[in-house]
């Protein structure tokens, strides 16, 4: 049953949101194909969701073969004999999964001809953390498990920092804060996270204001804990959803405010984004093998700073 921000939205990519293993792409394919239904009969990717809409997706079997290397192009930050600090570009699933078992982090990895642990299972091997999809930033991969043993044992103990900045619509209501706010599963949205009062899990943020621009703002996002969308969730709990997140409300939000005040630029960048504008610009954590404290940044993805270099600019380009 789609939400109110999937009304009149093309299916294609409200599918994409809805289910994390599926790009826009993919959905589109699966539609060709036949594999998307709404009461039975096909859909077209353009179908335009209304209320009341029930789809059935047809996802192809997951096979039982390992993931496989690809030639997909990395950017690497660091590495060393022991792990990899890698910047993951947003619209790239770090693992394979249902649906969607070609083109991730891993099988990125694997063509590289390095070892890589395997503690996390064998659609796993070597991550040690996850980001979302449509999330870019730095991530840690282990190439052995003692590394990624100890790696995971620094995840669990809030030892390591990570470092996100987000775009977000509105602004938080202090400069500096902190949300204590436990996530749980949406009861009606199974890929879905919100705040509960009670149940759930413990999830911890804490926020910094670095700069407001117009009806939007730039916030740091700390988290102490690594809850399934919890940077998105905690934001959008303010009042200040990621622009550019389809699932919290962030992306029609800013879409509504350039279309009300006739900025056709900003509409353009916004539409080019692939994703939230949300980045995991940076991450620290105690080497394993040194026992140096090392922190590693990546650099915003080329369409988020368009957005901002836009939101910048003096009115009327002054």
């Amino acid at each position: 049953m789609p939400r109110a921000d999937d009304l009149n939205d093309r299916v294609d990519r409200c599918l994409a949101a809805h289910i994390p293993a599926l790009t826009r792409s993919q959905a589109g394919r699966l539609a060709q194909e036949g594999a998307v239904r709404l009461g039975g009969r096909p859909v077209k990717a353009g179908h335009r969701v209304r209320e009341g809409d029930r789809f059935e997706v047809l996802l192809p079997e997951s096979p039982d073969t390992p993931p496989q290397p690809e030639e997909i192009p990395l950017s690497v930050v660091y590495e060393d004999e022991y792990l990899l600090v890698v910047d993951k570009p947003r619209n790239m699933v770090v693992h394979p999964a249902a649906g969607n078992r070609s083109g991730t982090l891993v099988n990125a990895l694997l063509s590289r001809g390095h070892s890589l642990s395997k503690e996390g299972g064998e659609d796993r091997p070597g991550i040690v953390h996850r980001l979302d999809r449509h999330t870019s930033g730095v991530m840690l991969v282990a190439k052995d498990d003692t590394t990624h043993a100890r790696l995971k044992l620094q995840l669990a103990n809030r030892e390591m920092r990570k470092e996100y900045v987000a775009l977000v619509n509105g602004a938080p209501p202090l400069e500096e804060g902190r949300v204590e706010a436990r996530l749980d599963r949406h009861p009606l949205d199974r890929k879905k996270r919100g705040v509960t009062e009670y149940g759930g899990r413990e999830a911890v943020t804490d926020y910094r204001l670095e700069e407001i621009l117009g009806p939007f703002a730039v916030v740091c996002a700390l988290p102490h804990t690594g809850r399934t969308h919890q940077v998105r969730v905690h934001l959008a709990h303010l009042n200040c959803p990621v622009v550019g997140d389809a699932t919290y409300g962030g992306r029609k939000r800013a879409e509504a405010w350039a279309k009300q005040h006739r900025d056709p630029a900003l509409l353009a960048l916004l539409s080019d984004l692939s994703g939230q504008a949300l980045h995991a610009r940076s991450l620290g954590f105690t080497h394993p093998a040194t026992a140096q404290w090392r922190c590693f940044e990546a650099p915003l993805p080329a369409d988020m700073a368009r957005v901002l270099a836009h939101l910048r600019q003096p009115p009327d380009g002054k």
